[in-house]
């Protein structure tokens, strides 16, 4: 793409926001201050993905756009996931086992 040289700008930043935002993620659940199974580690990854995956695109990088974009929709996929509800399961049927109709 033949872009002016503030909208390449532009999407040099927008790739800084997504490398940060995924070294971010990456810390804080390296840290535990993150839960990977959580809302916010997921945002970050997603939020990420989106602007490692625009600027790739852009920069005519493809093959790093395909892995943001595996990268993306898996944290939709786990994004909304989370959002159902997972059935509740009773604390004395998890100590049971399988029940018999004998």
């Amino acid at each position: 793409m033949n872009l002016s040289p503030h909208l390449m700008l532009i999407v040099d930043l927008v790739g800084w926001v997504g490398s940060a935002l995924v070294v971010a993620a990456y810390i804080l659940v390296s840290n535990n201050r993150l839960s990977p199974r959580g809302v916010p580690y997921q945002a970050l990854n997603v939020g990420g993905g989106i602007c490692l995956m625009a600027n790739a695109f852009i920069h005519h990088a493809l093959p790093s756009a395909l892995v943001n974009l595996v990268w993306l929709a898996v944290g939709l996929y786990v994004l909304l996931r989370g959002l159902k509800p997972i059935p509740k399961q009773h604390p004395s049927d998890a100590c049971q086992g399988p029940r018999s109709n004998i």
